[in-house]
């Protein structure tokens, strides 16, 4: 985590670029400009590294001033995306001790320490997905069914993902039960060894 942490620092700065530029008319120019999202919402399954992965994205992406070509046009801004993440409830108690982590972090910078938090229930994030004045954008990182869930359940934008191809090797001292379960829950295109004949689940 500490090594994600240290790439995604080391990445150039995303925010306050020109990607598309044109003139409409006379004193009139268009500009596009990457730039924070404001915040936002993640729901994940499990795998608490989650939280300092979104962590660091968030504070990376999250402040810019308006680079000096749009001096005439834009005043330089101090935007940012906070982020509210709500992990599983198989890994509460690491996610716990990590956004506690984290806020003391942020409470050492310039940053507030409720840049980032956490939220522990389904009911949470219930009140939460009703906030569209107030959260940007959700992102739910999981199965599916999740991401349709959430997005049928608020008005705030959602971004989704469709089912994920993910290949997975079966080995043959694997118990056939678990295998199959975690077969069907990655969505895959699977290879079974000879123990269990040779073929391809999809």
């Amino acid at each position: 985590m500490l090594q994600g942490v240290s790439d995604v620092s080391d990445l150039e700065d995303p925010t306050g670029k020109i990607t598309y530029a044109k003139e409409l008319d006379e004193d009139l120019e268009l500009y596009r400009m990457t730039c924070p999202i404001g915040v936002l919402l993640v729901i994940f399954e499990a795998r608490p590294e989650v939280v300092v992965n979104i962590t660091a994205l968030a504070i990376k992406s999250g402040m810019f001033f308006g680079p000096s070509v749009l001096a005439n046009h834009l005043r330089p801004s101090s935007l940012g995306n906070a982020a509210i993440l709500k992990g599983g409830k198989e890994s509460k108690n690491t996610a716990t001790l990590l956004s506690a982590v984290i806020q003391r972090a942020l409470a050492t910078t310039s940053l507030p320490e409720t840049y980032i938090q956490a939220v522990h229930t389904r009911e949470d994030v219930s009140s939460l997905l009703s906030l569209d004045r107030y959260i940007d954008l959700v992102i739910p990182r999981g199965s599916n069914a999740l991401v349709r869930n959430i997005q049928n359940s608020t008005r705030i934008p959602v971004m989704g993902h469709a089912d994920g191809l993910c290949n997975i090797f079966v080995d043959e001292s694997a118990k056939l039960e678990k295998a199959i379960r975690v077969v069907l829950d990655s969505k895959v295109h699977c290879f079974i060894p000879s123990r269990f004949g040779r073929s391809y689940l999809t």
